[in-house]
């Protein structure tokens, strides 16, 4: 099966990888990916990795590339569906580094961007040595409902996130964007499958977002996206909340869903104050 992948471990520049795992069965489980023979990796992404044996096959071979070669900058480990069952899994960096020789707290990881999707993620003392460069996190799908310890542990060691990508809105997560400026790109996408319904406390973590979070962040602000076209009530735009926006003179990219039956709304008639955005 592997003999396909013999030329790509002899190619010398290889620095960043993309896998992507056409895997057939949810409970099918190939042999061992030698992915420990790619040396001098900054970048990895593996996705589409679907159950929980192959999970952990390529994660003991991603600790031996990492133990040989430490010179990994980028992360990216994604699930292939959202499969429970990963739910109660070890935390991934825990994994990661309690099974890589050589890395310690004293001779850490130096991760600058982290994406993990459908896997546990704690940000606590253990992991944190090994974030200290971290400027774009990506969990934008994870099994915990409420991530605001994970945010409060990233306030509290100092680490200022540039980019961020997340699936819902915690207190934690306001508490932390309203602790410093800088915030470049941020998207917040909800999952498919949830249930679009809007509770009192949705609007006023709405409300603090727009009003407090945003504008204090509306100098370096590039990129934003919010919701999704399945979930167009859950950050509906009100005329308050377009002129936070107004504030974004920087932003290139925008990307928000109106409700159809909103367009004709006199609130949205203040299109020329939002100045050239490109909006998707």
């Amino acid at each position: 099966m592997y003999s396909l992948l013999d030329g790509l471990f002899h190619l010398p520049n290889i620095r960043d990888i993309s896998l992507n795992f056409l895997i057939p069965g949810s409970s099918q489980r190939p042999g061992i990916f030698p992915l420990c023979r790619f040396s001098h990796l900054h970048s990895i992404k593996l996705a589409s990795i679907s159950n929980p044996p192959f999970y952990f096959d390529i994660l003991q071979q991603l600790t031996k590339s990492v133990g040989r070669h430490p010179d990994l900058i980028h992360l990216d480990i994604g699930l292939s569906n959202d499969n429970t069952i990963f739910s109660n899994l070890e935390c991934v960096l825990h994994y990661i580094i309690n099974n890589t020789t050589g890395v310690t707290k004293t001779v850490p990881l130096k991760l600058q961007s982290l994406r993990v999707h459908g896997v546990t993620l704690q940000i606590d003392s253990f992991t944190l040595p090994h974030l200290r460069y971290l400027s774009a996190l990506d969990i934008s799908w994870l099994p915990a409902r409420d991530n605001s310890r994970l945010w409060s542990s990233l306030q509290t060691a100092s680490i200022r996130l540039t980019k961020i990508s997340v699936d819902r809105i915690c207190v934690g997560l306001l508490d932390y964007l309203a602790s410093y400026p800088g915030l470049q790109h941020f998207s917040l996408v909800p999952p498919e499958k949830r249930v679009a319904s809007v509770t009192m406390s949705d609007h006023s973590l709405q409300t603090r977002f727009f009003d407090r979070v945003l504008v204090g962040h509306a100098e370096h602000l590039r990129t934003l996206h919010l919701g999704r076209k399945s979930h167009p009530r859950e950050w509906r735009l009100t005329l308050a909340n377009m002129v936070s926006l107004s504030t974004c003179k920087n932003v290139y990219e925008m990307g928000i869903s109106i409700p159809f039956d909103d367009l004709g709304r006199e609130e949205f008639l203040v299109s020329e104050d939002l100045g050239s955005l490109t909006c998707f």
